[in-house]
């Protein structure tokens, strides 16, 4: 047994899941006051009990209740902050060993797969269901985060040079899919209470495109996680369209594929397209390399998080070479 499986093996026996009143799954107000309880000095211990309580939603139909949707959303919102500091420690030690780093990495991705799976359980259970679009309806803000987590897993394999596997992208369409057909896929939503900004489904699903669209393989882990925070300031400037415009579009994503987006090369009528332009992102991009080279810095309402050093220059100039055209970029070399 690893040291992960290990440590997670005996959290599960300490933890006090088999007591009905204190079992973090019984309501949402013993899930809050256990989060209540947890060890957070202990970000790796905490985050490990939090995963073993996820681990625990099933598929069945006594699970899809709005309590029991509460209650796993709760501890999804709770478990930001411990995936937040055990992914600084991820990226900031690169230097650190192979044990450690296989179980930061393993924690870090399985939380991330069980929000995923379980948004996906969720999700799929009220696509079925009738009554959608009355203001209580759950379906937008559980599809948006379903896409989150999905890209987060996208991404967490990508860190660690890993290929997509588990239809991956199959899923991610599918909820983008949902969001569109259902009509809220541009409806501006909070995803989580502590986010600085609203975002859609449309927005949050682009995100994760252009993101992997930056991944040549060539990235650092650290490279990665900047370009995916970069991008949470620059959503308003992309926008996907069914109908493609050869002049316009320089991308296209297959909704019904496996795989992620790719260049626009000859568009096959008969699939669901899905096509946009990287124009005025690649104008934002530019304008932000081009002041901080002069020595100024970014504005508030651009991406304030991008200091000017020899690596951001260098990666914007990386991003420019990446989401512009084939033509543009023989020019740029």
């Amino acid at each position: 047994m690893s040291p992960l499986s290990d440590l997670v093996s005996k959290l599960t026996r300490l933890a006090p899941f088999g007591k009905h009143d204190n079992d973090p799954l019984a309501s949402l107000k013993t899930a809050t006051r256990w989060l209540e309880e947890l060890p957070l000095a202990d970000t790796f211990k905490s985050q490990q009990a939090i995963l073993g309580a996820l681990k625990r939603f099933e598929g069945g139909p006594e699970q899809f209740t709005r309590e029991r949707l509460a209650i796993f959303m709760l501890l999804d919102e709770r478990s930001r902050d411990l995936q937040e500091t055990l992914a600084h420690q991820y990226l900031r030690n690169p230097r650190m060993s192979r044990q450690v780093e296989s179980q930061l990495w393993h924690a870090l991705y399985g939380l991330w797969w069980e929000l995923a799976r379980g948004y996906n359980a969720f999700g799929l259970h009220l696509a079925r269901a009738a009554g959608h679009g009355h203001k209580d309806d759950p379906l937008p803000l559980v599809t948006l985060r379903a896409i989150r987590a999905f890209g987060q897993l996208l991404k967490w394999r990508a860190i660690r040079y890993l290929q997509p596997t588990d239809k991956l992208w199959q899923r991610l369409h599918r909820f983008y899919r949902t969001a569109e057909e259902a009509g809220f896929h541009r409806q501006a939503l909070r995803a989580y209470p502590g986010d600085a900004t609203d975002c859609s489904c449309e927005t949050a699903y682009l995100h994760i495109l252009m993101l992997n669209l930056a991944n040549s393989g060539s990235l650092y882990p650290k490279q990665l996680d900047s370009v995916d925070r970069w991008l949470m300031g620059w959503h308003d400037l992309l926008a996907l369209t069914p109908t493609y415009e050869s002049e316009t579009h320089f991308f296209v994503v297959d909704l019904s594929a496996d795989h992620g987006p790719r260049r626009v090369r000859k568009p096959e009528p008969d699939k669901p397209l899905r096509f946009w332009s990287t124009a005025a992102l690649l104008q934002r991009v530019e304008a932000t390399r081009n002041r901080l080279r002069e020595g100024g810095a970014d504005g508030p309402t651009e991406t304030p998080d991008i200091r000017r050093t020899a690596d951001n220059l260098e990666l914007l100039d990386y991003l420019l070479h990446q989401w512009d055209t084939l033509e543009k970029r023989e020019q740029r070399r």
